[in-house]
């Protein structure tokens, strides 16, 4: 179970979603751009050691059948922080939880996209891939603190995976997934196929019942379109229900984050 059996049937055939977990396991492993690449060699089959881990430890290769979740309970919650407010893509949840929660030495550390100049960014979160799953096993290995991550559906699932194999308690804070609530905005392409999207005010019901039918894209030649992943078209975690919260602007008036409860470590930090 080598790099070249990852690479064949998960990257080459567009079903790697780029969480770099595969990276954070193994030093031989790099990212370009969302793409896992061998930097060098793999060291199973050039030294012959018992490795095996980048393709063990996948999410897409590991795949978990999508299961109806009910949530412990939805809120829609606003930041009585006015400098998060004014930077907050809705209600400026995500920015003011994770700052309380490393304040308060509830988690020492929390994984999340900064700024290029890794200034901390006070308000607004971008609901897209980051490839922070490398960060996350690095810090796992570095202290046993609490700590905590804040990603996307997929990155949430390869959290789930890394929080079982090192037997460690992870703060999960899930974002709802932008590919999945408006996949014809991914791109200036064309949608080939119709998700089943439910109409937005009714979030629970989505949650329920949301399924979806194989889409593709194109572009104006015809031709698929890089920016928008194969595995986003079979993919129906739009809430991120392998984290303990999720949060996301679908479901709640302007201003205000819709906030999912999974656990009940999760609604005992949002309560």
């Amino acid at each position: 179970m080598s790099f070249e059996l990852l690479e064949k049937e998960i990257i080459d055939v567009g079903l790697c979603q780029g969480c770099a977990l595969c990276v954070g396991l193994c030093k031989h492993i790099e990212m370009e751009e969302t793409r896992p690449i061998l930097k060098d060699y793999c060291i199973l089959e050039r030294e012959g050691q018992d490795c095996g881990k980048c393709y063990q430890s996948c999410p897409q290769v590991n795949q978990k059948s999508f299961e109806t979740k009910e949530p412990l309970r939805v809120y829609s919650l606003r930041s009585k922080d006015p400098e998060i407010l004014a930077k907050a893509s809705s209600g400026g949840f995500v920015s003011t939880i994770t700052r309380e929660l490393l304040e308060n030495q509830t988690l020492s550390e929390i994984v999340m996209v900064q700024g290029s100049d890794d200034k901390p960014i006070g308000g607004g979160a971008v609901y897209k891939r980051s490839g922070i799953l490398k960060r996350l096993v690095e810090l796992t290995g570095e202290t046993f603190d609490p700590v905590g991550i804040v990603g996307v559906p997929c990155e949430m699932r390869g959290a789930a995976k890394i929080e079982e194999d090192m037997n460690r308690e992870i703060l999960k804070i899930g974002l709802f997934c932008s590919s999945q609530i408006f996949p014809e905005k991914r791109c200036g392409c064309t949608l080939l196929g119709e998700a089943n999207l439910l109409p937005i005010g009714e979030l629970k019901k989505f949650i329920e019942e949301w399924e979806q039918e194989n889409k593709d894209h194109t572009n104006e030649e015809g031709k698929r379109c890089d920016s928008c992943k194969q595995y986003c078209s079979h993919c129906q975690d739009f809430p991120a229900i392998y984290s303990d919260i999720t949060a996301g602007e679908v479901g709640s008036q302007n201003g205000y984050t819709t906030v999912v409860a999974w656990t009940e470590r999760g609604k005992e930090l949002v309560e």
